[in-house]
């Protein structure tokens, strides 16, 4: 854990950010191959065009990486970049052995990713 890590929460309401701009932050924050693995696609270039504002993937994909986003940004606040990487890839026992990312594709529904919420609160929770 590193205390000292400054608050990387852009926003209260991810919702609010713009598209492209989420999508730099979170390959800033997770890296090209799980933001790619997270939105299911298998090509790191069409993360660029996201980013780069050219095209944006279809809504269920933007709500997901909105998700994702909020997740990792309130792992931001206690952890690095390198250990959110990990704790959003690792098997996680609050999500049945599953990792977050996986759980967070395959589902895609709001229940999943509150129970991925929930892992990371516990998961940043003094004590």
């Amino acid at each position: 854990m590193t205390g000292s890590c400054p608050k990387q929460h852009p926003v209260d309401n991810p919702i609010e950010v713009p598209f492209a701009e989420l999508v730099g932050w979170l390959r800033g924050n997770l890296g090209d191959r799980l933001v790619v693995y997270l939105a299911g696609w298998a090509k790191p270039s069409t993360i660029t065009c996201w980013v780069d504002g050219e095209s944006a993937p279809a809504e269920p994909v933007q709500a997901r990486l909105r998700q994702a986003f909020d997740i990792a940004a309130l792992l931001r606040e206690r952890y690095d970049s390198a250990t959110v990487e990990r704790w959003f890839s690792a098997e996680n026992p609050r999500l049945d052995g599953k990792s977050p990312a996986q759980v967070l594709r395959e589902a895609g529904a709001k229940v999943n990713a509150r129970a991925v919420r929930e892992a990371a609160e516990s998961f940043t929770a003094p004590g």
